[in-house]
């Protein structure tokens, strides 16, 4: 019965025990939800106590339905599992407290003038997150200490000011918006509370839930504030998560006519086990076993043979312990089968229950998901069904990701038994709605962003955090992460072996002080003892090192003989020359490659080679096209020169490209020409020549190659014992800040044209210790120490950006821990000159349209990206205003075009457009696109 006395409410009920309850509930006087338009109409909001019981019954189910998670928090925290379920979850039911600020129900006039028949005249100019650690710091801690549950502070005001493991909770309990709350004041109350009455009603609210949810006289359990500190970013993870789920109206509908909390919170609890079902966060266990069979297809009767690398993780001794293991192996020796074994594995003597693929980028993420679709599910129990997520900014554009999505209640209509699943993949809609929720599926595959990001201030870490608890972290090409990004790593590995997670690092070769520092920063996050590594002799290699609470274990790892080989090196100083080199391999019906270093350098060429053999077949492969031109290139240039291929496609074919054909891309090019790079580039780009077997025509064969010796051809400046300080500069003057180390690329060149050859994989480790072992820099000769000086430099400041840019995990999830919080979209995970998203359009007809003419995903796959010192702000276009312009990309582009510039394009002549953006100075520059794709140049008069 509701009795309504001047401004309170007064509930009168029977309880459970049949005792009548007459309590002063006006924190009945406050909405936590406020109801759209369209919401039911006879409901105006969700009042904040019942959506404080949401929240925390859906933490009580959850910490029930997937334990691991409980067992992580008590690893994390020291505090009993039975102290921990009853702590979470009283505690997530005060995640809110910062609603009660008069100031935040002021945002819903009409609902405030419902509830408490006023007006507020306070601003919301503070988060409500802020808000509740005011409330706290300010009332509620109070109010604790009244009721036994944490010490009093004996009045001593240097007491209250420190900090508790209580107050880091707290913390991660009301900052579950995605950053902590802020150091706000109590001189700022004024401005946001009534106090009088606001914080009356939580503590009103605060009375009622102890005896509902804890018991009188429990106190808050003894722990250490280290660990409490550690712990906080998972937690507030968790809140994170419960929040959204108990935010989901589908299964906890709006409620703005009382009911006692006793009543409600059993209504919740069967509310949070319908919400949870339905986002599969219920937890999977593993299959009993998994072979190589499971993840290659062979035709019938035949069965995939190990290689030595996978015959090792499969035998090796696996520890009770945490653990981190670095494959070191050559193209071809099946690294990530070996790196799915061994997950596998650490997953059955639980090590984890789940993995995560992280990529270098979105390309060879999306060919992961292709190879890890069909597989995936049987690393775990046939009983279960788990989740598959592609976790990158372009995944919505993977059609084959988009059929994995299926809602909640797919698992219903499946046309297979229980005893037979379906080979597809299969992704919950819930966590497929975006980046951050895509970490919680059981097999994570996306780019080494997504993971670095739960390192550095970005909004909502925590829960990537939190996505990351107990699954076994995969890491490929480790090798192609910079001073900045190694740094981020190692930071990950620490925050990874803290929570008590395992990992799995690939790379073709590492140098020898990479592999230090990287299980040194797993070490350091176990908090074992120093790494201690021996330089071998000889250099082993491929090498399996592995770490453990037992110590760090190396094992040499043999080499199959169809991956050896032998690649004569042969140096080119003169362009004419290359041009030669082309024209032999056509006349010869074979197909070449020519990898530059920069675009403009790869634009260059390919516009030269067409005027002067306008016959040639010549294609230009780089990143400066728009995401769907670039998606048809590399489509073409992969069926053109695939494993597969034969000679009708390859012959007399040419291949202007970049980087982008580096890594992960499995071409095979009868001749390859590289410009001048590092030598563990040099080592993969080879890996492009003459990759897979073939006949002297260039079709497919099984045995020895027949293609003759194989030569890779160099284009270098000549090689000097004392060189100038312009050696590199003057021959690429494009390239020379792509690789500004120059002293390490004339160590690369004099070693490899001293050598005349190399053997892979005998001689990789020498290679790469003889251009970045620390023996080797003594060698760099005198006219490029400067330059040398200044690049190491440059390393050492980029590895310090990300030493500050890096969460300060250990004074626990507090604002301490950074002093800025950035968008993801903001959020650097990789140092360079910044970026703009440009957006391409086509004026015809007098309306824009996307350069892309597909119909779904037309405006992403028109975008290309461009440096910000091009391209910063829209430029003029004299048939738009800015104002419609402006509304266009509202209604039109990704995020209402937020993170991008929009730029109009006219054809000028046959392919080629033309539009004008404004660049960082705010100086009009001219946008060329056409076959070469996205170029710019300074204003010129006399423009068309």
């Amino acid at each position: 019965m509701l009795l309504l006395a001047g401004s309170l409410y007064f509930v009168h009920y029977v309880n459970s025990k049949g005792a009548v309850v007459i309590t002063e509930s006006t924190y009945f006087q406050y909405w936590g939800k406020s109801a759209p338009n369209s919401y039911k109409p006879n409901v105006a909001c969700h009042l904040l106590p019942y959506h404080s019981l949401d929240v925390a019954a859906v933490g009580y189910v959850l910490l029930d339905k997937n334990p691991s998670y409980l067992n992580q928090f008590q690893s994390l925290t020291g505090i009993t599992p039975v102290n921990l379920k009853k702590w979470i979850t009283f505690l997530l039911a005060l995640h809110d407290i910062g609603k009660f600020a008069d100031s935040f129900q002021g945002l819903n006039p009409a609902v405030l003038m419902r509830l408490q028949g006023r007006e507020s005249d306070r601003e919301y100019y503070e988060r409500h997150d802020s808000l509740g650690w005011i409330l706290w710091k300010e009332s509620l801690k109070e109010q604790f200490q009244k009721h036994g549950i944490i010490p009093r502070s004996a009045g001593s005001k240097r007491r209250k000011a420190s900090i508790s493991p209580i107050d880091i909770w707290i913390a991660a309990m009301v900052g579950h918006h995605g950053q902590p709350p802020k150091p706000v004041t109590s001189r700022q109350i004024p401005d946001d509370f009534n106090a009088l009455v606001d914080f009356d009603a939580a503590a009103s609210f605060l009375n009622d839930l102890i005896p509902l949810l804890l018991e009188d006289g429990t106190a808050f359990p003894e722990c250490e504030l280290g660990s409490i500190q550690l712990a906080s970013w998972w937690l507030s993870g968790f809140a994170v998560l419960c929040d959204w789920l108990g935010s989901n109206t589908e299964f906890f509908p709006y409620q703005d006519d009382h009911e006692p909390l006793e009543s409600y919170w059993d209504k919740a609890k069967r509310r949070a086990v319908q919400a949870i079902q339905a986002t599969e966060l219920t937890g999977n266990s593993p299959s009993l076993s998994l072979g190589l069979s499971d993840l290659i297809e062979l035709p019938e009767g035949l069965k995939p043979e190990l290689t030595p690398l996978q015959k090792a993780v499969s035998d090796y001794e696996i520890k009770d312990s945490p653990q981190v293991f670095i494959l070191e192996d050559v193209t071809g020796a099946g690294k990530t089968e070996a790196a799915v074994l061994l997950a596998h594995r650490l997953m059955k003597k639980g090590l984890g229950n789940s993995v995560y693929f992280a990529l270098p980028t979105m390309a060879t993420a999306n060919t992961m998901y292709e190879r890890m679709r069909h597989v995936y599910k049987k690393l775990f129990s046939q009983s279960v069904q788990p989740s598959l997520v592609l976790a990158h900014g372009a995944a919505a554009m993977s059609d084959g990701f988009q059929q994995s999505i299926v809602g909640k209640y797919s698992a219903q209509q499946t046309e297979y038994d229980t005893n037979e699943q379906s080979a597809e993949a299969h992704c919950n809609s819930w966590l497929a709605d975006n980046r951050k929720k895509s970490l919680l599926a059981e097999i994570g595959i996306g780019t080494i962003d997504q993971v670095l990001l739960a390192v550095l201030p970005s909004r909502h870490q925590s829960l990537r955090l939190l996505g990351l608890l107990n699954k076994v972290l995969i890491v490929d090409e480790v090798h192609a992460c910079d001073a900045y990004m190694h740094e981020l790593l190692c930071a990950l590995l620490r925050a990874h072996a803290a929570a008590g997670g395992s990992a799995i690092l690939l790379s073709a070769t590492l140098p020898h002080h990479q592999r230090r520092s990287l299980l040194q920063a797993y070490a350091d996050g176990q908090k074992w003892p120093k790494v201690s590594l021996q330089k071998t002799d000889d250099y082993s290699y491929p090498l399996m090192s592995n770490m453990d609470s037992y110590g760090t274990h190396e094992q040499v790892i043999a080499t199959r003989d169809n991956v050896k080989r032998e690649v004569t090196t042969v140096f080119i100083h003169d362009e004419a020359e290359v041009e030669q080199l082309l024209k032999i391999t056509v006349e010869n019906d074979q197909c070449v490659c020519w990898i530059r270093n920069t675009v403009k350098d790869a634009v260059e060429s390919y516009q030269k080679l067409r005027v002067a053999h306008p016959e040639w077949s010549i294609d230009l492969f780089h990143a400066r096209f728009a995401l769907g031109d670039r998606i048809a290139i590399e489509k073409r240039v992969v069926e053109r020169f695939n494993k597969e291929s034969g000679v009708a496609n390859r012959r007399g074919q040419i291949l202007i490209a970049t980087q982008v054909v580096e890594q992960s891309l499995d071409l095979d090019f009868d001749t390859l020409v590289t410009d001048l790079a590092p030598v563990d580039l040099v080592i993969q780009r080879a890996g492009r020549l003459r990759r897979h077997s073939r006949d002297q025509q260039g079709n497919r064969i099984s045995g020895q190659d027949q293609r003759g010796n194989v030569s890779l051809h160099i284009f270098s400046p000549p090689i000097s014992d004392a060189p100038s300080s312009k050696w590199y500069a003057a021959r690429f003057p494009n390239a020379q800040k792509v690789y500004e180390h120059h002293g390490q690329l004339w160590l690369t060149a004099t070693l490899l044209y001293r050598k005349g050859k190399f053997r892979m994989p005998d001689d990789a480790r020498c290679l790469i210790e003889g251009v970045y072992g620390d023996d080797a820099q003594a060698e760099i000769p005198e006219g490029l120490l400067h330059q040398s000086f200044e690049a190491e430099g440059g390393d050492r400041a980029d590895a310090s950006i990300a030493c500050l840019n890096a969460l300060k995990m250990d004074v626990g999830y507090s604002d301490a821990s950074t002093n800025r919080w950035w968008d993801e979209a903001q959020t650097p995970t990789r140092l360079g000159d910044p970026t703009t998203t440009v957006y391409l359009a086509k004026w015809q007809n007098n309306e824009l349209l996307p350069w892309s003419d597909e119909s779904k995903h037309s405006w992403q796959l028109s975008a290309a990206s461009m440096r910000t010192y091009w391209v910063a702000k829209e430029g003029t276009f004299p048939e738009l205003t800015q104002e419609k312009l402006d509304l266009f990309k509202a209604q039109h582009l990704p995020v209402k075009g937020k993170w991008g510039v929009l730029v109009p394009l006219k054809s000028v002549d046959n392919g080629v457009w033309q539009g004008v953006a404004l660049n960082e100075q705010g100086a009009e520059i001219r946008v060329t696109y056409s076959r070469n794709g996205l170029e710019v140049a300074e204003y010129q008069d006399g423009w068309s």
